[in-house]
């Protein structure tokens, strides 16, 4: 992992090495646990790393959960925003949607579903996101009925 330093420090550090193997370790650090005071000692300059953090720090609460899509919701934004090399970051990304999905579901019980509702109104949202960016890059397919296709005969 990047140094023994605050979250975000390591957070920020992992990012600009294109880290995702590393940051999807430091991300599993947050559960199950509060952050340290070493954790918090530096100032959050990133926004993820600081929704990160006050996920971390809300526990598993409703203010944790918000906090958790905040962060997903930005990483994505981060995501569509870069043109190049971004694979790194799909493992962070796939780590943040889990981690709402299971904080929604344990926030609900077994008799609710308003805080999974929650978490499907992120996930369309950054869902349709990809789908634009999918579209703009030209790779969506022509309607077009080609005749040496079997499935469109």
């Amino acid at each position: 992992m990047a140094g023994n330093g605050s979250f975000c420090r390591s957070f920020v550090e992992l990012c600009d090495l294109n880290d995702g193997f590393e940051l999807h370790k430091l991300l599993r650090t947050t559960t199950g646990t509060h952050p340290t005071e070493e954790d918090k000692k530096d100032s959050c300059d990133d926004d993820i790393a600081a929704a990160v953090l006050a996920a971390w720090s809300a526990g598993d609460t409703p203010e944790g959960l918000e906090s958790a899509l905040d962060a997903l919701q930005k990483w994505s934004n981060r995501y569509l925003d870069r043109n190049a090399k971004v694979r790194w970051m799909l493992t962070p990304m796939l780590w943040l949607a889990a981690r709402t999905r299971q904080l929604a579901v344990q926030l609900d019980g077994s008799d609710s579903r308003r805080y999974r509702e929650r978490v499907v109104e992120g996930a369309v949202v950054i869902c349709c996101e990809l789908l634009r960016l999918y579209s703009s890059l030209g790779q969506v397919r022509s309607q077009q009925t080609n005749d040496s296709d079997p499935l469109h005969k």
